[in-house]
């Protein structure tokens, strides 16, 4: 799956353990358990003796955590001192973490640092996505049921490839919920072709939050808002109002400003998340979303989430096709047209039926998150490639790399005032 590298907080709670279920449900990698004896919890102790200690509190709590995880996938735990808040969006940076989970409505002794203030400052800070675990999460089962929300952003589109990759490894219905307050259907129907959606009036944030009633995971996008600016954000709103569990999904931690020496990755570089499209989309949205979003290519998926092919801006302004004659130059294709005509607006027009897989590339040439750029750019330029979507290992598109970005890694090493 998408989640390769979790944290998950405990606090001996009833919640914490439903997140640490939830969170191993959805790791595709390794589970970090994380307990943090709050410093004010050591200053308020009594005396020795009297009851357990903050630490062996910590202790307990992640030895349940353990054993209500079990087997499901590599866990590890830790403990440390000190601001719960503060070392948990801390270890995330730190770990490079894809996910991290809490629980909500703790009792337990370390329980107030789970209550509110902590989930919120990870809504609102947290590097990664972030999976807020309600009692639902408990289930073995879990998620039984999924509902996404969908407005045609990138954002929207990466919630939406998230759900359907854990639809897909579940077995979980999915229902796709769209708000026609702030949607952008023509981009909605680029994002999730023929997948079937409910249309409802009005913000999603109360359509979404009432989906709970019948479902137990409800995957929402982000759209970036970092500290005050996320305050009443429509993911935050759905997190404190939905009954069941939310995941608000962010593009995996990736960027320019990490870049390290000689050993650089396509994950530090590449563009993400990936707009994509399906592969029933008419060519007139394709044209329609890279003009909204500024972009060269939109890779092609299939119903699957996976990549299926690539429409470039070559589609739209032509390819030169060999004839098969010794020093024939070929002619000029145009969306399926021999270009012998200057009426170009006659062409496009007669193209208006066209779909995303009757103009495609295909198979197309990719490249993985770990992938070094200094192989990717012998491959890029060995090739003649001006863009490579980037696929997780089940082939569903997370990025894409351009030359452009190139470009940017130049800018950033070339004007870097550090020495190098």
């Amino acid at each position: 799956m998408t989640f390769d590298r979790v944290l998950c907080g405990i606090d001996g709670s009833n919640a914490s353990l439903d997140a640490a279920l939830a969170a191993a449900r959805l790791t595709s990698g390794s589970l970090t358990l994380l307990a943090v004896i709050d410093s004010w919890d050591v200053l308020l102790a009594g005396p020795a003796g009297e009851g357990p200690s903050p630490h062996d509190r910590a202790v307990a709590a992640l030895e349940r955590a353990v054993a209500v995880v079990g087997d499901r996938c590599p866990t590890r735990t830790q403990l440390v001192q000190g601001s719960p808040r503060h070392l948990l969006l801390q270890e995330a940076v730190r770990q490079d973490a894809t996910l991290v989970a809490v629980g909500t409505h703790g009792l337990g002794h370390l329980a107030r640092w789970l209550m509110g203030s902590v989930a919120t400052a990870l809504m609102r800070d947290a590097p990664c996505s972030v999976l807020v675990a309600r009692h639902g999460g408990a289930d073995p089962a879990f998620p039984k049921s999924i509902v996404v929300g969908v407005d045609g952003s990138p954002e929207s589109a990466l919630a939406f490839g998230v759900g359907t990759e854990l639809h897909r490894a579940c077995g979980s219905p999915l229902h796709v919920v769209v708000a026609e307050d702030g949607a952008d259907l023509r981009a909605v129907r680029t994002v999730v072709g023929n997948e079937r959606r409910e249309v409802v009036p009005g913000s999603a944030v109360l359509p979404l939050a009432d989906a709970a009633a019948d479902s137990d995971l409800i995957v929402v996008g982000s759209r970036g808002l970092r500290g005050a600016r996320a305050i009443g954000s429509v993911s935050e709103r759905v997190v404190h109002m939905a009954s069941c569990s939310v995941l608000v999904v962010r593009p995996a931690p990736s960027g320019v400003t990490v870049f390290g020496a000689g050993d650089a990755t396509v994950s530090e570089l590449m563009s993400s998340p990936a707009v994509v499209a399906n592969e029933d989309a008419a060519i007139g949205d394709l044209a329609a979303l890279m003009v909204r979003h500024r972009i060269s290519g939109v890779p092609i998926v299939d119903v699957s989430g996976r990549l299926v092919g690539l429409v470039s801006q070559s589609a739209f302004v032509g390819r030169q096709v060999a004839l098969g004659r010794r020093g024939d130059e070929g002619m000029t294709s145009l969306l399926g047209e021999w270009l012998v005509t200057p009426d170009l607006e006659s062409i496009f027009r007669r193209a208006r039926n066209l779909r995303a897989r009757d103009v495609m590339s295909h198979p197309v040439q990719t490249a993985t998150v770990d992938e070094p750029l200094s192989e990717v750019i012998q491959h890029m330029v060995r090739l003649g490639n001006n863009r490579l979507p980037v696929v997780s290992g089940d082939g569903v598109p997370v990025g894409m790399l351009t030359r452009h970005d190139f470009v940017k890694m130049a800018d950033r090493w070339l004007n870097d005032p550090t020495p190098g």
